[in-house]
C-alpha cells in the first residue's frame, strides 16, 4: 500500500491513493469505500457522488435532510478519511430550527422532529424489547413513520447497534454513582435472576433495593 500522505501535493496524494486500487474505476473505488464505511456519521448523508476538481477526484456528500440544497453538500478529497467536516455539518443540521417562512411547509409535511431523540428512543425500544436491530428497516415500520412525517430519516441497523452500545457505556458511570450515593445512606440488597424459554433469548435480571 502506498502512503498517500507522503506525497507533497493534492494531485500527488490522489495519484498515490489511486495506485492502491489498480485496474479499478473511480466509481468502483467509491463503491468499495462506501461499502466499508464504519463511522455512523455517514448515515446522515446520501451515498456520495464523484466530483472532479482540477485533476483531483473528490466525493460529494449530500445531506439526506436537504437533498436539493447545494449548501448542504460536503466535498472532500477521496483520500481524505477524516470525518470532522461531516460531523460538524451533521451536528449543526440536527440543531437547526426552521425559519418562520418554512414553518407552515414543515407543518403540512408532518413537522420537524428531534433526530437525536428519535435515535435514542429507537435504541431504547430495541434494547428493552429485545428486538433485532434490522427491525428499524422493516418496510411497514418505515411506511408508518413516513405517514406521520414525510421527511423523517430513520437510522440504519448499524447506527442503532452503535447507539445501543453508546447508551450502555454512558449508563455505567451513572448507575455506579447512583449506587454509591445509596450506599452512603443505607445498605443495598442486589438480587440476580435469569430465565429462558424455547422461543426466547435467555434473559437476566438484576434488582437493587435499599
Amino acid at each position: 500500500m502506498k502512503d498517500v500522505y507522503s506525497a507533497g501535493t493534492p494531485k500527488g496524494k490522489d495519484a498515490a491513493f489511486k495506485a492502491n486500487y489498480p485496474e479499478m474505476t473511480d466509481q468502483e473505488i467509491l463503491d468499495e469505500q462506501w461499502a466499508k464505511r464504519k463511522s455512523s456519521v455517514y448515515d446522515h448523508y446520501l451515498k456520495p457522488k464523484l466530483v472532479y476538481d482540477n485533476g483531483i477526484v473528490k466525493y460529494g456528500y449530500q445531506c439526506k435532510s436537504h437533498p436539493n440544497d447545494s449548501s448542504c453538500l460536503i466535498t472532500q478529497a477521496r483520500y481524505n478519511t477524516a470525518t470532522s467536516n461531516l460531523v460538524n455539518h451533521r451536528d449543526s443540521c440536527e440543531k437547526k430550527v426552521a425559519p418562520p417562512a418554512q414553518a407552515i411547509t414543515a407543518y403540512t409535511n408532518g413537522g420537524y422532529y428531534n433526530k437525536g431523540e428519535l435515535r435514542l428512543d429507537g435504541a431504547l425500544w430495541i434494547a428493552r424489547r429485545n428486538r433485532a436491530y434490522k427491525i428499524i428497516a422493516d418496510p411497514e415500520l418505515v411506511h408508518m413513520f413516513h405517514v406521520a412525517n414525510k421527511s423523517v430519516v430513520l437510522p440504519s441497523a448499524k447506527t442503532i447497534a452503535r447507539d445501543v452500545i453508546r447508551v450502555h457505556d454512558k449508563s455505567i458511570p451513572v448507575i455506579a454513582n447512583h449506587l454509591q450515593g445509596i450506599l452512603k445512606k443505607n445498605f443495598v440488597h442486589l438480587s440476580f435472576d435469569g430465565w429462558t424459554a424455547s422461543h426466547q433469548m435467555p434473559t437476566y435480571f438484576l434488582k437493587s433495593t435499599g
